[in-house]
């Protein structure tokens, strides 16, 4: 009993020190689960590689939490990296940094998650260091050879050194904090000349200046910068010239609109972030971007309206993302201003939660991962001490759902009776809103459910038993089915495999594929219609499904959430199950069939 008391108490005090970084006596690790080696150990004995940055820890008071059990990522830069960095500082060792310095380096090079390069890709790690910034990780190709890089400038030597507390990556440079704010970082480039001089002009300047204490919450931004050359390409040499195009009489204040209509206030997104998050909310109230991606292009305001394409403008991906001490930085290749917006169709993928996509080893991997109440921001439910799951189907299994995962909820009064969810920005309009999950056919299993919008309940109730072969089997067209409150939402390729051309108008004017609505098991994944609402005012909003019946075994399988303008056609785009791209009517009837 002793022994089990004594490693308790060892682990939370490796834990304290972990979250507070501050000074304490470095502990004697004597108690051990094995004699497996620990990052800190590691350092320590490899002193012709890693000598300075082990002394640069002991002078911190930040090696002690490395040499604790935990799950750690160290970007571990070697003596050759300390020495090309005391001399871009002038300083000739460790003694020329303050000792706060010191220790920002130290929480900034730490990761508390085992991040192996399997989980990097273009763009921002998944989890922020001990200091709250985000790393990003590129692949460069020079000198004929494939280059890893930490925030654009730092290689990687050697990846994946794997210990008993974490893993380590062995960096050829020192990683240092971006000390500068969004504002101090525009305003340092010459590039930005005309941008940064309307920041002050207007006293945004000052908002993007705000930087991180330790007295107060931080208040992350993203801004989206437009280079001069830019504005040269638009006839706008000055920031006079921003004011004749955009200040008028119907709009007095145009330039501080414009400018604010560049920040994402309190967002922190990078690119990937902004692909997921497709709409996002500026600082000009009621005021949205949409993001788009075509191929590997990234687009600001490429919309449809009225069958009409509006071409957006595109991000330069190979210099954005770069991160400030308050935020980050996005530059534009083109120059855009505030869109009228006109309510668009949100085609929103539930799972896509920002708390699960930061877990690389379940997000879109087969398995099960139970859910606490409280893990994600923007989903609760009722009970509280309930679960749900987050199921991921087998990799080669056939499913419709979209990306083969849905959450799995035992939805019944006695279990799971609520649900909330907060959506993705909508543009206030009216919309008809389709619940899109499988049902359950077996009336032993129903469940029905009220549906709550903003607080106000719509004049639909969901039925888990019913299928599209509710309706009259597989001989129901698309107008049909919406009589019944019904859609086929999903598209899955291996349904459409048509050898004879001649079939191919008979299979979409029913609205159907060979497996549709003639499959009991596949009639199931139901598009059904949940209410149609008006959004009063463009933003996030809230939408609950409330249990009003339920028995034993009356499994919710939630895999989207549609909100489509009342005037806009509800049945297609529909959306591949295999990438969730938009498969459109048009294609299939001219016989080109997405994989």
């Amino acid at each position: 009993m002793y022994k089990i008391k004594y490693r308790i108490i060892l682990l939370l005090a490796a834990l304290a020190t972990l979250f507070s970084l501050k000074g304490c006596q470095e502990p004697e690790w004597v108690e051990r689960t094995n004699f497996e080696i620990l990052i800190g150990e590691y350092l320590e004995n490899s002193p012709d590689s890693f000598s300075i940055f082990v002394d640069m820890l002991r002078q911190s008071q930040t090696l002690a939490f490395l040499k604790a059990y935990g799950t750690y990522t160290c970007f571990a830069p070697t003596n050759d990296a300390f020495q090309k960095f005391f001399a871009e500082k002038g300083i000739s060792g460790l003694e020329g940094l303050e000792a706060e310095t010191k220790k920002n380096l130290v929480r900034y090079c730490v990761i508390s998650d085992t991040l192996s390069s399997e989980t990097f890709s273009d763009g921002r790690m998944v989890t922020p260091t001990l200091l709250g910034q985000y790393l990003t990780y590129g692949t460069y190709f020079e000198e004929g050879r494939v280059v890893g890089k930490i925030n654009k400038k730092a290689v990687i030597g050697q990846m994946d050194v794997r210990v008993l507390n974490g893993i380590i990556h062995v960096m050829n440079d020192v990683l240092e904090p971006e000390s500068k704010s969004i504002a101090q970082y525009v305003s340092s480039l010459e590039s930005c000349s005309i941008f940064s001089e309307a920041l002050r002009e207007t006293g945004l300047f000052d908002l993007l200046n705000i930087l991180p204490d330790a007295e107060s919450d931080t208040v992350w931004m993203t801004l989206f910068a437009v280079p001069d050359e830019v504005y040269k390409a638009d006839g706008i040499l000055s920031v006079d010239d921003l004011k004749e195009r955009y200040q008028t009489e119907e709009r007095p204040n145009g330039l501080y609109d414009y400018l604010a209509y560049h920040i994402l206030y309190d967002q922190y997104l990078f690119v990937n972030d902004l692909i997921s998050s497709k709409v996002v909310s500026t600082r000009v109230p009621s005021e949205v971007l949409t993001i788009r991606t075509i191929g590997q292009s990234v687009l600001v305001n490429d919309d449809i309206f009225a069958g009409v394409h509006e071409p957006g403008y595109e991000i330069n991906r190979p210099l954005s993302d770069q991160t400030a001490a308050n935020g980050v930085i996005h530059f534009m290749k083109g120059n855009f201003f505030i869109k009228v917006r006109y309510p668009f169709a949100v085609y929103w993928d539930v799972c896509e939660q920002m708390e699960i996509m930061k877990m690389p080893g379940v997000f879109r991997k087969t398995g099960a991962s139970g859910l606490q109440n409280g893990q994600m921001a923007n989903i609760s439910w009722e009970n509280e001490t309930a679960t749900i799951d987050y199921n991921v189907g087998a990799i080669n299994g056939v499913s419709h759902h979209i990306f083969n995962d849905y959450f799995y909820i035992y939805f019944r009064p006695e279990i799971v009776k609520s649900i909330k969810l907060k959506t993705p920005t909508l543009v206030k309009g009216f919309y008809n809103i389709w619940y899109c999950a499988r049902t359950q056919t077996s009336s032993a299993r129903q469940y029905r459910a009220y549906v709550y919008f903003n607080g106000e309940q719509t004049t639909r109730i969901i039925d888990g038993s019913k299928a599209y072969n509710s309706f009259g089997g597989n001989y129901i067209t698309d107008g049909q089915l919406n009589m019944n409150g019904f859609k086929i939402y999903q598209y899955n390729p291996s349904d459409f495999v048509v050898t004879d051309p001649a079939t191919i108008p008979d299979l979409i004017a029913k609205g159907r594929s060979e497996n549709w609505l003639n499959s009991a098991a596949w009639s199931r994944y139901a598009g059904q219609l949940a209410g149609t609402v008006e959004v009063k005012e463009t933003g996030p909003q809230t939408i609950e499904f409330v249990a009003t019946a339920g028995g034993n075994g009356s499994y919710m399988y939630l895999d989207m959430i549609q909100f489509i303008p009342v005037d806009e056609d509800q049945n297609w785009p529909r959306i591949n199950v295999k990438d969730g791209t938009f498969v459109y009517k048009e294609d299939l009837e001219n016989g080109n069939f997405p994989q």
